[in-house]
């Protein structure tokens, strides 16, 4: 061919001028000849070939001279979008990859919640009519010449498949371009390059594939991802030819769902693939964990919209104002009065100290981030949060317990009231259920954070609390932590076993009075500790304990409220409400302060 080189390029340069000036494109430059190559892996599995189309020679050099002209066209006029990488030299798909995921990973290094969404359009631009191509290269302003011999080249496009020799009857090609073609894909960058016209997300094109990622921190956002979905999808219909044929895995699959034969081989070539990628992950999952990594955990927002967020931040600010102040006033009222120095108000005492704990620990950082518009939380700030509350919680469940013993013994012995439940005696349970919380408390935070974590730093809560924490964990290790808290589940359904059994005496007791209104009077002093128990072990048992069927989001937030924010709340309204000696103290504590100002 190099020796004959000079002899053959006169009457071909006489060709191709004769082409260019006409328009005219021979037809043995439209056949191609699709045939299958290897790429690796074994020869007898279907999967491991690829189709090649052989094309005539001199035809792919006249479309080289085309596709120098168009390319000169662009750039006269309107170049090609950098979010379009293209076929082109350091413009790969990995360099695709590498621009899209450093913009999304700003965005998730600056704490704002990502989504990220992949459409492939596997072979879709096969599908695309060779009227609209040639409408959308006109609407790019590419000359009339040019634009006739694209039109006479794609006019009559016909393929045949040649295997070992053997080939098939010719089949004409009414869409997309011949595969294997020079201009092929510069006509589908062209074809693509306005997809992300109005897109508000980011956008990343490549091949048959396109990227879109956008911060869905409120409502807004997901709602603007929403549009940029439609809006291809609009596009998609518009370009694509209806057909009853949709494709699977690269797989043809009929209206009736009967898939080729070889379906069932790229299935198994495509798991391997997954199988892969996921090896790869959890690899590098662990490595970043053994780094640590996680500086900050990231907590649920309240809500998706600004107004709701400032009307969240009020109620909270509301709720925590009122527990500070009920709290408060009883711990005031009971420290300052001498005649209230009992154990029933001594031990009231110790469970409003639980109340101003456990609001201040999880209310003023969800509040902050609701007026401040953030999530974040940070490592040892989420450690501490997690331990304070275990403290404080725990702390008031195990004085629920003793007091539920301060009832029954002053009702069912009340001879021995002053023996069994003296001031010593007090101090030492009081001690105990404080201790025995700390140690609760030290135990949990200190296995969970021993914990390697991988997966993200996304928390499904408004505070830091275990089972979202764990969700997080990539170690088998968590077992340790799950039979930590088995042990602590025995130690509180012991606790709640001893309040039934004393309520249970207490019950019995109360019948045994003959007058209605001794039995009312007596009743009265254990109903406000009750109905503190129900509301206490009710929500907090629903929360962790409610079938999965029913579990949402909304749910659990609400639930999560109830639990650790409503109580320590109300505790004291409900304290008050029936004891008449506690409102007597909290008036003239009140009036003093009052008459001192």
């Amino acid at each position: 061919m190099r020796e004959l080189a000079d002899e053959l390029a006169k009457p071909l340069s006489i060709i191709y001028h004769q082409s260019w000036l006409t328009g005219e494109v021979p037809d043995d430059w439209k056949l191609d000849n699709v045939t299958p190559i290897h790429k690796k892996g074994g020869r007898e599995d279907p999967g491991n070939y690829r189709p090649v189309s052989l094309t005539s020679v001199p035809g792919k050099i006249m479309e080289q001279f085309i596709l120098s002209v168009i390319t000169q066209n662009l750039q006269d006029g309107q170049g090609l979008r950098r979010s379009q990488h293209r076929f082109s030299r350091r413009r790969s798909c990995l360099t695709n990859l590498i621009t899209f995921y450093e913009q999304v990973t700003c965005l998730v290094d600056a704490g704002r919640a990502v989504g990220v969404v992949y459409l492939d359009f596997s072979k879709a631009f096969d599908t695309v009519s060779h009227s609209t191509l040639l409408d959308k290269l006109a609407a790019r302003g590419l000359d009339r010449s040019p634009l006739c011999w694209v039109r006479n080249w794609l006019d009559g496009q016909a393929q045949r498949v040649v295997v070992n020799g053997a080939a098939s009857s010719w089949r004409p090609v009414t869409s997309g371009v011949p595969q294997g073609s020079v201009l092929g894909p510069a006509l589908f960058n062209i074809f693509t390059d306005d997809m992300d016209e109005g897109i508000e997300s980011l956008s990343s094109k490549f091949a048959d594939d396109t990227k879109l990622g956008a911060c869905v921190d409120l409502l807004e956002d997901r709602m603007a991802l929403q549009r940029n979905l439609e809006q291809l999808h609009g596009l998609g219909t518009v370009w694509l030819d209806s057909a009853q044929e949709e494709r699977d895995l690269g797989v043809l699959v009929s209206s009736q769902l009967n898939m080729g034969q070889h379906c069932a081989q790229v299935a198994k070539r495509a798991n391997g693939i997954l199988a892969w990628i996921r090896n790869g992950l959890h690899g590098q999952s662990e490595e970043m964990s053994n780094s640590s990594s996680i500086s900050h955990f990231l907590l649920l927002p309240l809500a998706d919209t600004r107004q709701l967020q400032l009307l969240h931040f009020c109620l909270f600010l509301g709720i925590s104002l009122a527990a500070l102040l009920g709290n408060g006033l009883i711990i005031s009222a009971v420290a300052c009065g001498h005649h209230l120095h009992t154990p029933m108000f001594f031990f009231l005492l110790n469970l409003a100290l639980t109340d101003l704990g456990s609001i201040c620990t999880t209310v003023p950082k969800a509040m902050h981030n609701s007026l401040w518009d953030t999530r974040h939380i940070s490592y040892p700030g989420c450690a501490a949060q997690l331990f304070f509350f275990l403290f404080f919680i725990s702390a008031e469940y195990f004085l629920l317990t003793v007091m539920s013993y301060d009832r029954y013994v002053s009702i069912c012995k009340p001879l021995h009231y002053g023996t069994l439940l003296g001031s010593r005696a007090c101090a030492h349970m009081a001690a105990a259920a404080w201790a025995s919380a700390f140690l609760n408390a030290l135990m949990h935070t200190a296995n969970t954070f021993s914990l390697p974590l991988c997966h993200c730093n996304v928390l499904g809560q408004f505070f830091c609390e275990i089972p979202q924490i764990l969700k997080l964990s990539c170690s088998k290790s968590h077992l340790r932590e799950l039979c930590l808290i088995a042990v602590s589940a025995s130690l509180l359904f012991g606790c709640f076993v001893f309040i039934v059994f004393s309520y249970v005496q207490i019950f019995r007791a109360v019948l045994r009075i003959p007058s209605e209104q001794g039995r009312h009077k007596v009743f009265s002093t254990c109903l406000p500790h009750l109905a503190v128990v129900s509301l206490f072990i009710s929500t907090g048992t629903f929360s962790y304990l409610k079938p999965p069927s029913i579990s949402s989001p909304s749910l659990d937030l609400a639930l999560s409220v109830l639990y650790s924010v409503v109580p320590p709340a109300l505790n004291p309204l409900i304290y008050s409400l029936r004891n008449q000696e506690l409102k007597a103290a909290v008036w003239r504590l009140m009036i003093g302060w009052f008459q001192e100002h």
